[in-house]
């Protein structure tokens, strides 16, 4: 009977030995992983955002647009016989949809939706209504 009880003590004394092991091990994990993540965000954080000068609403954009005489002429695309190589040469075209604007001998204008077409007579315009210059067209 002194056997048993000895050797239940030793069993118990080993299973408390081992939870307090374990429980060391698990709060230093969740310590350090608290201490990598804080230090992390600080390192991995990104630069704030500053904006310089006036920032431009979309209503006053349209009043300049209007101001400078934009014109931009808009193709239906209800044309049958619309093709973009029967526009002027010297011209500029752009997609409603897209930010570039491409010179219509550009091949890369040629892909455009004959729905979404918008022509412009100088890159200025083109400038001016927003849409940038496709770089590969040069």
């Amino acid at each position: 009977m002194v056997n048993i009880i000895s050797n239940f003590y030793r069993f118990v004394k080993m299973t408390v030995k081992w939870c307090k092991k374990s429980i060391g091990w698990l709060l230093f994990g969740i310590l350090m992983l608290g201490l990598g993540m804080v230090i992390g965000g600080k390192l991995l954080q990104r630069p704030p955002i500053t904006i310089v000068g006036d920032v431009v609403d979309m209503d006053s954009f349209k009043n300049y647009v209007t101001e400078k005489n934009v014109n931009t002429k808009v193709i239906s695309a209800t044309t049958t016989t619309l093709n973009i190589n029967n526009l002027d040469i010297n011209g500029f075209v752009a997609s409603r949809r897209g930010k570039y604007y491409y010179p219509v001998a550009c091949d890369l204008a040629k892909n455009l939706s004959p729905s979404n077409l918008i022509f412009f007579d100088t890159e200025e315009k083109a400038t001016i209504a927003g849409y940038q210059r496709q770089t590969k067209c040069d």
